[in-house]
């Protein structure tokens, strides 16, 4: 409970600081205003990790989990259409969804398919 509070107050002072140099009479001329609006909607989201210690401070496991997808959208030159790429996202999601979860994802696929 110690250590929970203590997180929080310190997840509250950076909350603090960063919202003071992101105001919301920042006028819309600025360059920084619309990070800094962004920075506002989303600052409730921005110190998880402070607050919750299992919750990694960095992105790096996502950009590596989408990196192989990236690399073959740029050997092979992407899909030929929009409707090529709406079908292979969410087939890649399953598929990486359902090995982090233990799951084989060819398995995975044929419960999805057989259930339906």
């Amino acid at each position: 409970p110690q250590a929970v509070r203590a997180r929080n107050r310190r997840a509250t002072r950076y909350e603090r600081a960063l919202l003071h140099l992101c105001p919301d009479t920042m006028t819309a001329d600025r360059p920084e205003a619309t990070l800094a609006a962004r920075i506002r909607h989303n600052i409730n989201e921005l110190f998880t990790f402070v607050r919750d210690p299992a919750v990694p401070h960095a992105n790096n496991a996502a950009e590596r989990s989408l990196r192989p997808l990236v690399m073959a959208r740029k050997i092979s030159g992407g899909t030929r259409s929009a409707a090529g790429s709406n079908t292979r996202m969410p087939l890649a999601s399953l598929a990486a969804t359902a090995k982090l979860q233990g799951i084989d994802p060819a398995a995975a696929f044929h419960r999805i398919l057989c259930d339906a």
